[in-house]
Order: structure tokens, then sequence, then C-alpha cells
């Protein structure tokens, strides 16, 4: 869903929420006299352009029908307290808006759990394995008050890395955050459109991978590179998403040297910044190929 979707729909859901408040009003008055007394006299006032008596009254009947404990009519339940269904708060788009344009169809693989690991797995290096995966975990627990907003996990394939990505996306998304989780190829795939677009649709391919909370990218270096686009909007993300203070997951193949070959320095500087990264590096054979007695 692109982002003008997303911001209809929370406005419709708003006005049903009105349209739903008013309709139990006016079958209220029906029944009341006393209200309706209050109500024409209010209506009165807003002809007369007599404001402050007009909220005189609107105080009235605010209060009679809270004591008669319907204070929904008056107060509507919206879906989102922060900018009660109007999308915005202030001149910024809410938050609720980017959890319903980035849906879980950005989600590129199965979500799993921390508690289906298996470390034995991994044999002599499960120690190191399960270290890792305490040091995620209790990351995810902070979020978003964690340190540490890059991430990235290295090495060979089949060591657990997209299996470790894919539980911090469904820890972080069962606590209400948005989590974007894309491989390498559908995230260049992206920025192509992005780059290769011209009209309204434009800003909808890269804006999600900007806005979400927590945004995954897993197999780095599998993409295809194409000139003015992967390595220069690849830079872009990441550096817009640490000004943001936001946390970016990155699982790859290369090492921090290949990394900083094919992206550029500056990308490998943002990405690796020790006050800002925690890097495991997975240097040990496929799972899939250690026989565990």
């Amino acid at each position: 869903m692109d982002y003008k979707k997303a911001i209809r729909q929370i406005i419709e859901r708003r006005q049903t929420a009105l349209d739903r408040a008013e309709s139990t009003y006016l079958e209220l008055i029906k029944s009341d006299q006393e209200l309706l007394l209050l109500e024409k006299k209010k209506r009165s006032c807003a002809i007369k352009g007599d404001d402050k008596e007009y909220a005189e009254y609107e105080e009235i009947i605010k209060r009679k029908v809270s004591d008669l404990g319907l204070a929904d009519i008056i107060y509507p339940t919206y879906a989102c307290a922060l900018c009660k269904d109007t999308a915005f708060v202030g001149n910024k788009l809410c938050s609720c808006v980017k959890k319903l344009a980035i849906k879980s169809e950005d989600i590129a693989f199965e979500l799993r759990s921390f508690a289906d690991s298996k470390p034995e797995l991994f044999g002599e290096n499960a120690q190191f394995y399960l270290a890792t995966q305490n040091n995620l975990q209790a990351l995810c627990e902070k979020f978003p008050n964690n340190k540490k907003k890059n991430v990235m996990l290295l090495g060979k394939p089949g060591t657990g890395k997209t299996f470790l990505a894919s539980c911090i996306a469904n820890t972080i998304m069962q606590r209400g955050f948005s989590v974007m989780f894309l491989t390498a190829f559908e995230a260049v795939e992206r920025m192509l459109k992005y780059h290769t677009t011209f009209d309204a649709t434009k800003f909808s391919y890269l804006a999600p991978m900007l806005d979400c909370d927590v945004l995954i990218i897993d197999d780095l270096g599998s993409e295809s590179m194409f000139k003015n686009v992967t390595v220069e909007y690849f830079f872009h993300v990441i550096n817009e998403r640490r000004l943001a203070n936001k946390t970016t997951v990155i699982t790859s193949n290369l090492t921090v040297d290949e990394i900083g070959i094919r992206y550029g320095e500056r990308t490998a500087s943002r990405l690796f910044d020790k006050s800002a990264c925690y890097t495991a590096e997975f240097n040990f054979a496929d799972s899939r190929k250690i026989n565990i007695n």
C-alpha cells in the first residue's frame, strides 16, 4: 500500500467514527428532552454568533452525556490515539500511516522465533551462535532505545544469519513497530524503480525503506550493480536512516573489507561505526554440512 492510500484509509476511518458518534447522539436527544432543549439552545447561539454562550452550552452537553456513560459520543474512539486518525501529528506523518503503508507483504521471508533456535547445529561454534543470539534478543528488548542502531551479520552461507534476522523482524513487529525485510535484490529493484520513475508514485518505492522502524536487507552483495543506482542509493538509505537514528539490519556473505570495496568507504564507515554498530562474523562452516553426532 502506498502512502496516499494509507492516509486516505486512516482519514476515512476517522470519518466513520465521527459519523457513528453523530448518529448515536441524534438518537439520544430524541429520547432525552433535556438534552434536546440544550441542543436547540446551543444551535440558537450558533445562529446568533454568540460564541461564548455556545461554548457554555456545549460544555454542559458534554458533561451530561458523560454522566450518562456515553462519553464516546462526544469523544469518539479512534484507532490511533496519537493523531486521532487525522494521519498527521503537527505537520508530520503519524507513525500509524507508516505502519499501514509498510505492511506484512514487505516481509520477504518466513518469520521465525528466537525460541526455535538450535545452536547445537553449529557444533563447536554453538557457544558463539548462542552469545550472538542473546545479544540480538537484548537489542530487541531495548528497542527503540538500543544504542547499536546498525546490526551487521556477516559470514558464510548456512550459518544462521537470515534466521536471526527473521527473529529480529518477528520480535520487533510483535512489539508494534514497523519492519521492512527485503532481499538485497528486492531493495535494489526499489531503488531502480525510484531512479527511473517520474510521476507521483516515485515516492512510494524508497520512502518505506527510509521510514520503517527497522529495515532488514538480507544477502547484501548478491544484488546487481546498476550505475548511479546501487551504490548511490544504498548510501542514501543508510545515511538517512542513521541521521534519523533508525535501526538497520544487514546480512551478507561479504567481509567488512569487501563491503568497503563494493559500496565505498563512506558507506562502510557509516555501517561499521563502532559506537553505533553491532557486528557478528560467522566464520564457520555451513551448518547443513556439519556432522553432529
